[in-house]
């Protein structure tokens, strides 16, 4: 709490900071989505994180420290910017304008889709199911009878 009254408080009302509180997926689909870009510059290493690709869906470039998995999503200069620091945010926002809000939404639904999802894990457990049990090799799952995206259904 000591974080919160001394470090946020005090920009609250001032320079366009604005809090919020707690959301509804609807509501963080309206703020994100008029948003000019979602600023995370995460510490850890980020191994997926869902606010990063409801961003992208909603069309929002992510500006974001480039750690963990955040590389390989977030494309440099195409859905956002890697900052390392406070300077390069500022300059980040700054070059916002060259981020094309439809190629955010496009690559979102490319690697994020429920078809998509449900592709890659198909072939996943095809590939475990043949690494370990012999009288699966050259068998998929589809020929077993599950159906993927193009029945939007498995069993």
């Amino acid at each position: 709490m000591n974080y919160w009254n001394q470090e946020i408080v005090p920009h609250l009302g001032k320079n366009g900071v604005e809090y919020v509180g707690e959301v509804n997926d609807q509501q963080k689909n309206v703020l994100l989505g008029s948003a000019a870009a979602l600023v995370v510059p995460i510490e850890w290493e980020e191994p997926f994180g869902i606010v990063f690709a409801e961003a992208l869906a909603c069309g929002t470039a992510v500006i974001c420290s480039p750690r963990g998995a955040l590389p390989e999503f977030i494309e440099n200069g195409i859905h956002g910017f890697h900052i390392h620091s406070v300077e390069e945010g500022i300059q980040a926002i700054a070059k916002l304008s060259t981020i094309s809000r439809h190629a955010c939404r496009e690559h979102a639904e490319q690697r994020l889709s429920v078809h998509i999802a449900t592709d890659r894990y198909l072939k996943l457990y095809d590939q475990c199911l043949q690494s370990t049990h012999p009288k699966f090799q050259g068998l998929t799952l589809r020929d077993r009878g599950y159906r993927g995206t193009e029945n939007h259904l498995l069993h």
